[in-house]
Parts: structure tokens; sequence; C-alpha cells
């Protein structure tokens, strides 16, 4: 197990036939109404239908009568909030924080140049691939993305 919270677990998964590695969320759907599980299901979609380099990839999606799986990149580096709290100083040095700024404004430029837009940008949502002080960092949340319509 990678994790859990309120709405589910987090797990490893193997993929059978190539044997690569995802994260398995499972959300419960027992405590939701109608009208939340429909928002979620909506977000879920938009999601995955999101394909960059630097945003967390749902390849898969299904659901029972009482659990709504998602099978994601597995993500095994952290927050980029923890990261930055075992930084010297708390933070980082001008380079690597230009770099990070920019791989998380190009994800975002990302979504709303498809219609979407993620409504809880934070250090939390921003996870590392890898350990590896060079990993790619990906935006996760997909519990706040919706279409915009407006643009």
């Amino acid at each position: 197990m990678l994790g859990s919270g309120i709405s589910g677990q987090v797990k490893i998964c193997t993929h059978r036939a190539t044997g690569i590695k995802y994260a398995l969320k499972s959300l419960s759907k027992r405590a939701l109404p109608k009208d939340k599980l429909d928002r979620m299901k909506d977000e879920i979609r938009c999601m995955a239908y999101l394909d960059h380099p630097n945003i967390l990839r749902i390849h898969e999606f299904f659901e029972n009568k009482d659990v709504i799986y998602l099978i994601l990149d597995l993500c095994r580096g952290g927050e980029l909030l923890d990261r930055l709290h075992q930084q010297q100083g708390h933070h980082y040095s001008e380079r690597v924080a230009c770099k990070y700024i920019h791989t998380m404004l190009t994800a975002i430029a990302y979504c709303h140049a498809n219609n979407v837009v993620h409504r809880d940008l934070k250090l939390e949502n921003f996870l590392f691939e890898n350990e590896s002080p060079t990993s790619e960092l990906k935006l996760i949340g997909t519990r706040r993305c919706r279409l915009n319509y407006f643009s």
C-alpha cells in the first residue's frame, strides 16, 4: 500500500503482460450522494483525457457498485512540498526553482489549452516520479479538475 485517505486507498499493481507497475487508487462510492458521484466521474473523465509528461496519467478506470478504481502513473518520489522542506534553508537554488516553475507552468498551460481548470494548485499536488534529484514532476489532483466552457 502506498497510502490511504478519506476517499480510499492507493496500492501498487502490476500489468500482467508487460510487468509495468502502476498505482491503483480505490475511491469509495458508498457515502457519496449522486450529484457528487456524477461530478467525480466527470472529473475522472476530464483527467483521463489529458496526456502530458508532467500530468499524472489515468491509464484506465472502472467501477463496481461500491468502488471506482483508477490505474495511474506510479510516482514514488514524494511531494514537491516535502522535498522543499528537506532542502537546506527550506528553499531551492534559483536554477532548480526555475526548472520546477517551468515544469509546473507547462503542465498548467497544457490544461488550459485543453479547456481544463485544475482549481487546487499547491505544492502538495505535484509529485516526483522517483527519488532521483533529476526526477520529473507530475501534476496530480483529479478531484478538482473540470472542463472550462467559458474560454
